[in-house]
């Protein structure tokens, strides 16, 4: 029953496409026959019409009845002697003057005269020809021609032929082509059946060949002779599954080594996933480098030494200079360049260095958002060589150490937003406060001073109504810029309200505190902000210092009379500071 199915298939598929391709030849001849035969009467009609219409021009010009009566004969005799249908001279207002009616009672083929000669001029034509239907005539094939004098249009010569000729002929065509068609059907029927039997016989061998060798695994089997594809075939599975054979028990060794190295695959994911685990709860940068050095990078990868050089801070933003860990590292010389570095993270790979007696793998890092963030560099510190497999299985791992420094990142910036002023970058409110009472507890053990200076800007709010708030946030910014940049070790400042701002100067004299102030002062007047394009604004700040303890004992104290010494540099003119003394009303304006 299969060698029949097989055979069968073979021979639908021959006899399908001789019928398929005899159709489209046939189809193809029968539709250029039908085209040769209705361009041949539309060629009559054109070679007809340029004989009729320079007589009928004639015609319509005399309007002589006796003239249109000869010319109705001419007309009748071209009909009789022609496939033509009807033939006809008409007047611009549609009545027929050939064929000579003098009744009246015809009635002109004007269907097309609308759609004819002269919406066709427009268009660079002077006649159409097209496909129409009239009652007891059926389809014809009717061309309507202008009858033209200079610019003036006199009437119209109508030729229609019947269409039922070539109708005819082409239905004996497709006869004929049924006939030969069918004929050839039934040959190619007969014939395909034979090849289907040849073409089968072999590829059933075969088949039985494959069968047979599942359960003698006999190469001999396949010693078969027939059509020269199948030889190829059968000598191709005989050569294919000799080497089948012959790897069997190369197979099964590597399967047994893959299942020894199972174990040990086990075990390194199981260090692996516990190194992630302990990296999920560092919070602090220094604290995950050390693990992802040691615990991650050396664990997976044999090296002699592991650092990583990052380009940003503990808050995931540029520094502008690069940072080695471990930090011991940072002092020695065989580092790898800065330019390599940028090569490495444009390239988006690790990149293999050869040396003759060392060698090196820099493996880029990037945050979850693709932002470059450093490197990873391996050493080798001998003539020995890197593992390839445990190069890529650090690979899978790096995407995830990236996300492991975003999360570092984002809680040291949402510490930082809590304890700093977001647009100045200085201490809150909240912590200038806890960190001065801090350091008044410091300095009242160690029987110390503190000096601290209050800062305004003046006229602050004409900055706001003239030049509107981003042009005041900006020289808001830009004295933040300059305290942070003045303040020595010890010292600390916040922005302690709108353009209000708090400067502890640490442990320090009076000499010292004023010399800030002047300082301060000094370059404020020097600077200036550009508020808008091509537009720069200068601004002048007062102050006023207090010292602990003559001036407070307590933090509100402290900070209520230094306010008091600003508000008298207010009133004394701005631009200026006010040091308060011990005795509670008395000033210094300087």
């Amino acid at each position: 029953m299969r060698r029949k199915t097989l055979r069968f298939r073979v021979g639908l598929a021959s006899t399908l496409s001789i019928l398929i391709f005899g159709a489209v030849v046939g189809g193809y001849f029968v539709h250029k026959e039908y085209r040769y035969r209705l361009a041949a009467v539309e060629s009559e009609i054109k070679k007809s019409a340029s004989f009729l219409v320079p007589q009928a021009s004639m015609l319509l010009i005399q309007n002589d009845d006796a003239a249109y009566l000869t010319f109705s004969r001419a007309v009748e005799r071209i009909v009789s002697k022609s496939n033509f249908s009807y033939v006809e001279v008409v007047d611009t207002k549609g009545r027929v003057k050939v064929p000579l009616d003098t009744m009246g009672a015809q009635k002109a083929h004007t269907e097309g005269i609308e759609e004819g000669p002269w919406a066709s001029l427009a268009m660079g034509q002077d006649h159409l020809i097209k496909e129409r239907q009239y009652p007891g005539q059926g389809k014809v094939i009717e061309g309507v021609f202008g009858v033209l004098e200079q610019d003036r249009i006199l009437g119209y010569v109508i030729l229609g032929a019947s269409k039922k000729p070539i109708e005819d002929a082409l239905r004996r065509s497709m006869l004929a082509t049924a006939a030969f068609l069918l004929g050839a059907m039934v040959l190619s029927i007969i014939l395909s059946l034979k090849f289907a039997q040849v073409a089968a016989e072999p590829v059933e061998r075969l088949k039985d060949a494959v069968e047979n060798f599942k359960t003698s695994e006999d190469l001999e089997l396949f010693n078969i002779e027939g059509s020269r594809e199948v030889s190829v075939l059968a000598s191709s599975m005989r050569n294919a599954l000799s080497k089948i054979q012959s790897h069997k028990e190369e197979m099964e060794h590597s399967i047994g080594a893959i299942k020894a190295s199972e174990g040990k695959i086990k075990h390194e994911l199981k260090v692996i996933s516990d190194s992630f685990r302990k990296l999920s709860k560092h919070l602090k940068l220094e604290d995950a480098v050390a693990t992802i050095l040691e615990d991650i990078a050396r664990a997976i990868v044999y090296c002699h030494e592991a650092y990583l050089i990052l380009k940003v801070g503990e808050d995931g933003a540029e520094t502008g200079k690069l940072t080695v860990y471990p930090r011991s590292r940072a002092s020695q010389k065989d580092l790898v360049p800065q330019e390599l570095m940028e090569r490495v993270l444009k390239k988006g790979d690790l990149e293999y260095i050869h040396g003759n007696k060392n060698s090196a793998v820099i493996y880029p890092i990037y945050s979850g958002a693709r932002v470059p963030l450093g490197v990873l560099v391996l050493a080798m510190s001998t003539d020995a060589k890197f593992d390839a497999d445990e190069l890529a299985a650090l690979s899978g791992v790096m995407e995830p150490i990236g996300m492991a420094f975003d999360r570092i990142f984002l809680h040291e910036q949402v510490e930082r937003l809590a304890v700093h002023d977001s647009m100045t970058g200085l201490l809150n409110h909240q912590n200038v406060r806890e960190r001065l009472a801090e350091a008044l507890k410091a300095a009242q053990r160690q029987q110390k001073t503190v000096y601290i200076v209050m800062a305004d800007l003046d006229k602050f709010k004409a900055v706001n109504d003239t030049y509107g708030h981003p042009a005041g946030d900006k020289v808001i910014k830009a004295f933040a810029g300059l305290i942070q940049r003045s303040l020595r070790a010890g010292a600390f400042a916040g922005r302690y309200g709108g353009e209000e701002f708090l400067v502890s100067l640490g442990q320090s004299d009076l000499e010292e505190a004023q010399n800030f102030a002047e300082r301060i002062q000094k370059e404020v007047r020097g600077m200036s902000v550009e508020v808008e394009k091509g537009k720069n604004i200068k601004f002048t700040v007062s102050m006023g210092l207090s010292a602990f303890p003559m001036d407070g004992s307590t933090l509100d104290e402290l900070v209520e009379n230094a306010d008091g010494a600003l508000y008298r540099a207010k009133q004394e003119g701005r631009d200026r500071f006010v040091i308060r003394n011990g005795e509670p009303k008395r000033l210094k304006i300087v």
